[in-house]
């Protein structure tokens, strides 16, 4: 399967990757872990956004459970879950949980890593 050139990734979704790496790189900043979250999360966001607007644009502007639960009409079903999973693990590391900790360095490597993967994979057009 090939996926249109509308959503091999976009644009804005490379940038905030870019932004999450080089954070990630220089983690000095008080809460970093939570930003390299929020990036992370932005660039899925950026993605399924750009998938919208090339299929339907009128789901840009609708709440992010409904364009996630609509996705596999448009994307594979594994890829549509893998961008809800990663969406929603991203959304939970973005909030402050007083007894628990920030993700690890380590941890938010590999969900960036697994992340722009995902983006990047043509396979998940229908």
């Amino acid at each position: 399967m090939s996926a249109p050139e509308a959503f091999v990734g976009s644009e804005a979704a490379e940038r905030a990757l870019a932004a999450a790496r080089q954070l990630l790189a220089l983690p000095t900043a008080p809460g970093w872990q939570r930003g390299v979250a929020l990036l992370t999360r932005q660039a899925i966001e950026a993605y399924v956004d750009s998938i919208w607007a090339s299929r339907e644009p009128a789901m840009v502007a609708v709440s992010w459970r409904a364009k996630l639960i609509a996705l596999p009409a448009c994307v594979a079903d594994e890829h549509a879950r893998s961008l809800s999973y990663w969406w929603s693990t991203l959304s939970n590391a973005c909030h402050l949980h007083p007894y628990e900790l920030a993700p690890a360095a380590t941890e938010l490597t590999s969900w960036v890593f697994e992340v722009g993967a995902l983006i990047n994979d043509s396979a998940g057009s229908p």
